[in-house]
Parts: C-alpha cells; sequence; structure tokens
C-alpha cells in the first residue's frame, strides 16, 4: 500500500453509490470497509462490493464479521475486490488473513472498456 491512497467506508456506507463516487473523485485506490453483516444481507458481499469496485474502479477490502453472537449470524465473506469487480482474496464464515497483489487503478482502462455513455444522457 505505499503511496496508494486509500479511504475508509464503514459497513453500510458501502451501498451508496455516491459514498464510493466521492472517494473515486478525490483518487482513492482502495477502499477499507469494516462490517458485521448479517445472514439476510449476504448478497452485499456477493454482488454490491464487486458492483461498487468495478463501478467506480477502485479495490475494495471488505472485513466482514464471522460467527454467532446471541441470536445473531454473521455471514463471514471478507473479501478484496480489484478495481474490475474481480475477486481477488476471499475468506469462507471462518475468521482468516487475507492477503491480495491489489492492482494499481487505471482510469483509462476503465473508460476503455464501458465506452463513452455520456451522449445518451441527452
Amino acid at each position: 500500500m505505499a503511496g496508494r491512497k486509500a479511504a475508509l467506508l464503514i459497513c453500510y456506507d458501502i451501498e451508496f453509490a455516491p459514498h464510493v463516487a466521492a472517494l473515486a473523485s478525490m483518487g482513492t485506490e482502495v477502499i477499507l470497509v469494516p462490517t458485521a453483516n448479517m445472514a439476510p444481507f449476504s448478497h452485499v458481499v456477493r454482488h454490491t462490493v464487486p458492483a461498487m469496485a468495478a463501478n467506480h474502479g477502485l479495490a475494495i477490502a471488505y472485513a466482514n464479521y464471522c460467527g454467532s453472537e446471541r441470536d445473531l449470524t454473521y455471514v463471514g465473506g471478507s473479501l478484496v475486490v480489484g478495481p474490475h469487480g474481480e475477486v481477488l482474496a476471499q475468506a469462507g464464515d471462518h475468521p482468516a488473513l487475507l492477503i491480495a497483489d491489489v492492482p494499481e487503478r487505471d482510469p483509462a482502462r476503465i473508460s476503455t472498456q464501458a465506452g463513452d455513455f455520456r451522449p445518451l444522457r441527452a
């Protein structure tokens, strides 16, 4: 991470595109997200986090609590997602240490892959 710009969003914040877009516009390359997501919300780790990474061209390290406390079950599934939405490392439903090589952000590549959709706004 030496020389790379990182930012922190906490838990539910990652589900709001304007938060992620604001960080991306400031040159953030990696968003760190500590969270404690429960079983009914497992779609966040599977779909929302990779989509946010790909849509905004930055990496996301999503550290989710796992196990049970009282009547709550936490899904785990911590992961590191690259700037194209690719899963670089993922844990199961038990505690784990994830290590991943995160590629540098390349906005030019992202805009080339996505095409230019500005004319569609008219």
